[in-house]
């Protein structure tokens, strides 16, 4: 907390309290730089940063190059700060990340010594806004300790290690990475991920790792909590699902008691691939017209709909 503006009570690793002058000029703390990092620690507000260089393990006094322990990153290009390896996204030391503007949060802060322990919390894409990050971890936060949705954009794919397949798909919650595993998720399986990118998905939080630095998701539960257990669709009477697939003939909507509705898109001439895309994720009200069955013997079957405008 600030003791008086622009002071802040932090307490180091060791427990000593200590207090960081961020508004008296000639305090090696002094300015908005080390005022931001001192929010950091106390509420976890992110911060952005740029990877400087590699930082490596110590010999007789000398780095060893063949060492690295992680990065160097400098704060608003002015405090640097220690990025370990196991706290970063970019842990692959042969790849040449420095330059790379990243998001991180205070993981220790010492100001004894203003030795800084960075984390790296993982973003979308390097042309993040961070106060977007910020508003997108504090609306993660309530959804996982309240049981509420969030709405992410599907940015990309996470392929598995072992089976060299789709894991998980990509989200972005206002620039902040999130993972939605494809056992959370109802698309059909579409060998390119490109066909869905752009796609809305209503979701809950399913765990927050601080260890893996990432946010998983689930569309299960907003589906089951408000659709699954309404009324079964019926032909010709108003019902409620959730818009989740486009392609470019129809769009797929989920209906009560796990019944897939259709509508088709040229019932709305009007309405271009963009449009149908900003649909997604979010609830409608949709009248059946038709049943089209996928097997007659087992009653399997899907609707096509009309919205309910």
């Amino acid at each position: 907390m600030a003791v008086k503006k622009g002071v802040y009570e932090i307490t180091n690793n060791e427990g000593a309290i200590c207090y960081v002058d961020t508004a008296t000029k000639g305090k090696k703390t002094y300015g908005p730089t080390w005022a931001a990092i001192c929010e950091s620690s106390q509420s976890h507000r992110v911060l952005e940063a740029v990877i400087d260089r590699l930082q490596y393990r110590s010999m007789n006094g000398e780095p060893d190059k063949s060492r690295p322990t992680g990065f160097v990153v400098k704060i608003n290009n002015e405090v640097e700060a220690f990025l370990p390896g196991q706290l970063s996204s970019c842990n692959d030391y042969i790849i040449d990340n420095v330059g790379e503007r990243i998001a991180v949060m205070v993981d220790s802060f010492d100001p004894l010594s203003l030795s800084l322990v960075m984390r790296e919390i993982r973003v979308a894409d390097e042309e993040f806004d961070i106060d977007m990050v910020n508003e997108a971890l504090n609306l993660v936060g309530q959804a996982n300790d309240q049981g509420k949705y969030v709405r992410g954009t599907i940015v990309g794919e996470k392929i598995g290690r072992i089976r060299n397949r789709r894991s998980a798909f990509l989200l972005s919650i206002n620039g902040l990475e999130a993972f939605l595993p494809c056992n959370q998720a109802f698309f059909p399986y579409i060998d390119n991920v490109e066909k869905l990118i752009g796609h809305h998905v209503l979701a809950t939080v399913l765990k927050i790792s601080l260890a893996k630095m990432s946010v998983v998701l689930s569309m299960k539960e907003p589906y089951e909590n408000l659709v699954a257990d309404l009324h079964a669709p019926t032909l010709q009477q108003e019902t409620t699902g959730v818009v989740c697939w486009v392609t470019p003939y129809s769009v797929y909507v989920l209906l009560p008691e796990n019944t897939l509705g259709v509508i088709p898109r040229q019932m709305y001439q009007k309405k271009n691939h963009s449009d149908w895309l900003d649909l997604t994720g979010s609830l409608v009200h949709c009248v059946p017209f038709k049943r089209r069955y996928w097997d007659e013997a087992s009653g399997n079957h899907q609707y096509f709909i009309a919205l309910n405008q």
